[in-house]
């Protein structure tokens, strides 16, 4: 008998004029971006893959070509699939966005009043898609779970994709290409192969067309080769663009690379079979922030700060600046600013020599570096996973370390405990960036910096 299976369905996601209406898309401020005529290069799916070992739950992964799944409506889909359909408990249940900038916008995370400028009927029109989308997305897990699996047997490798560059200018070298590949227990024909790559989604830039954008070039890449289907997860990319950006023809270049790094190690022979036990872990890291918001005089001091800088942003003709800040003074004064940067780490063990880590929040590369480094397991890192709150930087892009250039990454520009105007902690409504390791240089990271909560909440869930 078998020791894995598997089943999986997917389904389209992308807006349309007759069906979950929203032409408003996600990805980049500061201004509305309309696609009013639903014009769509590669569709947007929603993917849902169920792996099975012979005792115990399954594990269940719904992945979407996404910008973002906000924390409200993540925590939505998972009440629902895990109380409503009885499936399994929250540690073998994960949501993953592929991070397309191609995709519609979604209420809350990132704010879409202050980034985009949306508002009113503009605004309906984002939260009755995410209504249809958490409806949708609940009945493909309920599809899946029905479905007869297939007996199956797993294997890893890791292939490797020259792709991408640093953005804010690090050094960390994460160019893997992680590939599980699903092969029909007796014939070994391929039937499902899971891939991933570290990287934005904006090889076609901001034109407003709909368009999952390199993974779905690569995506189909691997099912025309392999005859099978092909599921992509990002990886840490908070801080990794593409190298060429800006058409559809970088579209195609960039998927089709990444899409070549996964089939060789395939074509090459070179994945390691997988073994059970199968363990499911869920932990939240609660990320510090660079001053207490529960200190009314901290809230009185910044409220007279984000007075004095809309005045400032109103006199430079920022409208997005403005829009944030007196977005922050109504949190302040009705008392509902947030508090915790809740960061939900999760991992899927297979045996004692593979794991699949998958972080909340827009992680940067670095976190792919130390968590590998911190267990003997190969261990394939997604990012963008369950909730997103943000980016999540670690202490070189907080201290500035790689130049001014990381202001957008770590969320300030001038003031290091005052979130700056157009950076990413404006773009998801935080009053005030991440706590740093102080004094600036310090290592290892201190216990009271995110870097140091995060990567002692991702050792905790590793050696668990």
């Amino acid at each position: 008998m078998a020791e894995f299976s598997v089943a999986f369905t997917r389904t389209d996601i992308t807006p349309g004029p007759n069906t979950a209406r929203n032409r408003w898309m996600a990805g980049y401020g500061w201004d509305p971006r309309g696609n009013p005529n639903f014009t769509t290069a590669r569709p947007l799916r929603a993917e849902c893959v169920m792996i099975r070992q012979t005792t115990g739950d399954p594990l269940v992964a719904v992945r979407v070509d996404l910008l973002n799944l906000p924390t409200y409506l993540s925590r939505r889909i998972r009440a629902r699939v895990v109380n409503e359909l009885r499936l399994t408990g929250n540690a073998s249940f994960m949501l993953q966005s592929s991070h397309t900038h191609s995709g519609p916008a979604l209420p809350e995370e990132p704010d879409p009043y202050i980034i985009y400028g949306l508002s009113g009927s503009q605004l309906d029109e984002v939260n009755e898609y995410a209504e249809w989308l958490i409806r949708r997305l609940v009945a493909l897990v309920r599809e899946t779970v029905a479905k007869s699996p297939t007996a199956v047997t797993l294997s890893y490798g890791e292939g490797v994709a020259k792709a991408a560059v640093n953005r804010v200018g690090l050094g960390w070298q994460t160019d893997e290409v992680p590939v599980l590949l699903a092969r029909r227990e007796g014939t070994q024909a391929p039937v499902l192969a899971l891939f991933g790559y570290s990287c934005h989604p904006v090889a076609r830039g901001s034109e407003p067309v709909f368009d999952s954008d390199f993974p779905g070039v690569a995506g189909k890449l691997l099912e025309t080769e392999l005859g099978c289907p092909a599921f992509f997860f990002n990886g840490a990319a908070g801080d990794r663009n593409p190298d060429r950006m800006g058409s559809d023809a970088d579209v195609v270049n960039v998927g089709t690379r990444v899409g070549e790094g996964a089939l060789k190690v395939v074509r090459d022979g070179a994945l390691s079979p997988l073994r059970g036990p199968i363990k499911a872990i869920l932990r939240a890291a609660r990320l510090p922030l660079a001053e207490d918001l529960t200190n009314p005089d901290t809230l009185v001091r910044l409220d007279a700060a984000y007075e004095q800088e809309r005045i400032r942003a109103a006199q430079e003709g920022d409208a997005a600046g403005v829009r944030f800040c007196e977005a922050m003074r109504r949190e302040l004064a009705d008392g509902s600013t947030p508090v915790v940067y809740n960061v939900p780490v999760q991992c899927w063990k297979f045996g004692s020599d593979f794991g699949i880590l998958g972080l909340g929040g827009e992680a940067l590369s670095g976190y792919n570096v130390g968590t590998r480094a911190a267990t003997p397991r190969k261990l394939w890192v997604m990012a963008y996973a369950n909730e997103i709150p943000g980016y999540v930087p670690a202490d070189d892009v907080l201290w500035h370390w790689p130049g001014p250039a990381c202001h957008y990454e770590s969320g300030w520009d001038e003031n290091p405990k005052f979130s700056g105007r157009g950076t990413s902690m404006m773009a998801f409504g935080w009053p005030v960036p991440l706590a740093s390791s102080q004094p600036v240089g310090t290592s290892p990271a201190t216990p009271q910096s995110a870097e140091g909560v995060l990567m002692a909440t991702c050792r905790k869930v590793l050696a668990d």
